[in-house]
């Protein structure tokens, strides 16, 4: 991979933490490829520079090769740990092998130690996008891929998420529909493992880009989704999501390929 600069889809949850470790008052947000957001690699010092603009959230912090967690890092995931100042970094990186992907992937940010006990958290979807004039006019494509996210309960605790998921892009009608399932949801405090709901997304493409609802299939949740198409074709899709109702509050990425 040659050095280069990719703008990137980008969600964000914030949110207190109570001396109790339960979160208190979450917010999140969504901002698509022109929000200002960008993952650039540096091929001579392997580095990744880490660049997010949400309305709560400032970062620009470079992680390379020797703020890498051995520990924690493994065969499917690279994990960086970083300190500025009083403010700990965290960002984690699938592998592409595991993903299985060649011009898409997302890295999960965490923001451990903010002003005022505040944490925050994102996901930031980024690669080769597809030119928006090679995006097929007609025809379907079936992608299969994963998500992962950070869902908040009524209750405040935290969990990370995670799952499979299926979108299938009509290029004639202009749609992308995404139904994700075997959703599990991690207890960051307990690693208490329980299953999670299941999720829809229904999305418009505009050019090289969709957008559109998103919503839990037992009705619980609901809110938007935005992806973009990567690789020369379309042969992959990639992007971030958000839904709240009734108390809790969840953000996340999706990748996948045909």
């Amino acid at each position: 991979m040659a050095s280069q600069q990719f703008a990137a889809l980008s969600v964000e949850m914030n949110f207190g933490v109570t001396n109790k470790g339960k979160a208190s008052s979450p917010s999140s947000s969504i901002e698509d490829f022109g929000g200002g957001n960008s993952v650039t690699y540096d091929v001579g010092s392997d580095s990744f520079r880490l660049q997010v603009a949400h309305p709560s959230v400032a970062l620009d912090e470079t992680f390379g090769p020797g703020d890498v967690d051995s520990q924690q890092s493994d065969a499917s995931l690279t994990v960086y740990q970083r300190q500025n100042g009083d403010r700990l970094y965290v960002m984690l990186k699938p592998e592409e092998a595991i993903l299985n992907l060649s011009y898409t992937t997302f890295g999960t940010w965490i923001d451990l130690t903010g002003d005022n006990n505040d944490f925050a958290t994102g996901y930031v979807v980024f690669g080769i996008r597809t030119p928006a004039g090679d995006v097929p006019g007609s025809g379907t494509a079936s992608y299969d891929g994963q998500t992962a996210g950070t869902m908040v309960d009524a209750a405040g605790t935290v969990y990370t998420v995670s799952g499979f998921g299926t979108l299938t892009a009509n290029f004639a009608a202009g749609t992308v529909n995404g139904d994700f399932t075997r959703m599990g949801a991690l207890d960051v405090l307990t690693s208490t493992v329980v299953p999670w709901r299941d999720f829809t997304t229904t999305g418009t493409i505009s050019g090289n880009t969709f957008s559109g609802p998103a919503a839990t299939k037992d009705g619980a949740l609901s809110g938007t989704h935005q992806g973009g198409f990567f690789g020369p074709a379309a042969d992959e899709v990639g992007g971030v999501w958000r839904m709240e109702g009734g108390g809790e509050k969840a953000v996340g990425a999706f990748v996948g390929k045909k």
